[in-house]
């Protein structure tokens, strides 16, 4: 229809190609358009207020006095620099990692005067942009943090999701967690992420917490052979009990899996899941015979 508006979100979609990276994401490679520094602790960070604001109100708030210096920089000295590397890694991209990702922030010391574009490498690397190119200047960056482990590090990026709003943030970040618990809960990461997650969180916010806690109780028995983890629940008796109790709900579980057909109150057939099943051909306890009528097999 002539006229008719798409909203901002729609025609970026639609501008954008489907598994490419986001546009965004070069403009925080190379600082062009750049008109915010965010510094934390060691590290800065080239950035776009118009980015930055769209995805947390409590980092917009920075955006004017007193937070924000005359230079146009915002200083953060009670985040954690690679956790903040994370969060602005999300907000260019969509998505963040959980190794280390020092080529994000700019070095105060090396910045090229000349150019938009802070130095990441021992390459020069040349930028496309206007009627001629911008350069990276070769530095070389110095390790300041020791990469947390995974599981700490997406615990650690969701409690700062939570601290400037940003529920996508957190959403992904749980599912991360969930992803990585499948071969990293059988090690110390794993409860010291359950501390870290019941500490630095809201009593209510349940999102990655219920995730944790259920995977927990469904590996109770092994866990409970770990040192690391019996001192843990041993100092923090509010996790313990939630485990304690989603252990006996996985245990249920499996209970009501392994029961008879007889004792079910809606058996399905075992090969198509039908619930059309006729009455027992032969109704006794010891061996309970059923016939499906969908798929017409027999099946005890």
């Amino acid at each position: 229809m002539a006229g008719t508006k798409r909203p901002f979100d729609e025609m970026a979609r639609a501008d954008q190609p489907t598994g490419q990276p986001p546009k965004t994401a070069s403009l925080l490679e190379t600082g062009r358009w750049s008109d915010l520094t965010i510094k934390c602790q060691e590290r800065e960070f080239r950035v776009h207020k118009v980015i930055i604001g769209l995805h947390s109100e409590p980092l917009a708030a920075h955006f004017k006095p007193p937070f924000i210096e005359s230079a146009g920089v915002v200083d953060l000295p009670d985040d954690e620099s690679e956790i903040l590397a994370n969060m602005v890694q999300f907000f260019y991209t969509g998505d963040f990692t959980t190794e280390s990702i020092q080529a994000l922030d700019t070095p105060p010391s090396k910045v090229n005067k000349s150019t938009d574009v802070a130095l990441q490498s021992d390459e020069v690397e040349a930028v496309e942009g206007g009627a001629g190119k911008e350069v990276r200047e070769d530095y070389e960056m110095e390790e300041t943090q020791i990469p947390s482990e995974p599981l700490i590090t997406v615990v650690k990026v969701y409690i700062i999701a939570d601290k400037y709003d940003v529920p996508a943030l957190k959403k992904l970040a749980t599912t991360k967690y969930k992803d990585l618990l499948q071969t990293a809960w059988d090690s110390e990461s794993f409860s010291q992420s359950l501390e870290l997650l019941f500490d630095q969180t809201m009593e209510n916010d349940r999102m990655l917490k219920d995730v944790a806690i259920e995977f927990a109780g469904g590996k109770a028995q092994e866990l409970m052979e770990r040192q690391d983890f019996v001192s843990m629940i041993k100092e923090n008796g509010n996790i313990g009990a939630e485990i304690f109790k989603a252990s006996l709900a996985a245990l249920s579980k499996v209970r009501a899996a392994s029961a008879p057909m007889a004792q079910l109150p809606n058996p399905a057939c075992v090969s198509c899941g039908s619930s059309a099943l006729v009455s027992p051909a032969r109704n006794t306890t010891a061996n309970v015979i059923w016939w499906c009528q969908s798929c017409r097999i027999r099946f005890a």
